[in-house]
């Protein structure tokens, strides 16, 4: 004999308790202890910076990424030399600008 399935045959026995995520303050900068292994990469080539950093660009097989996000992965080491080299021209909508000395 086959029993049919229902939503309540999924359902666990026990109750689950959601436990809410930590509230910070926003943005989370990271730590000087992320695990990185590269040396500091300026995304825009050096002397520049992002200009536009809401701006969104994909990377291979990645989702999207915004500007200010890959900027602070480089800063932080987390973007290879090799890599670092390449980025500059793909990385338009980021609109690299010289780095302002404000």
């Amino acid at each position: 004999t086959s029993q049919a399935l229902s939503p309540s045959s999924f359902e666990s026995a026990t109750p689950t308790r959601k436990i809410p995520a930590p509230i910070t303050a926003a943005p989370v900068e990271p730590t000087a202890d992320a695990p990185a292994s590269n040396p500091p990469c300026s995304i825009c080539g050096a002397g520049k910076e992002v200009g536009y950093p809401d701006a969104t660009f994909p990377l291979l097989n990645q989702p999207e990424v915004s500007c200010d996000i890959f900027e602070l992965a480089g800063k932080i080491g987390w973007i290879s030399p090799a890599l670092c080299e390449q980025i500059p021209p793909i990385i338009g909508r980021c609109e690299s600008q010289p780095i302002s000395s404000a």
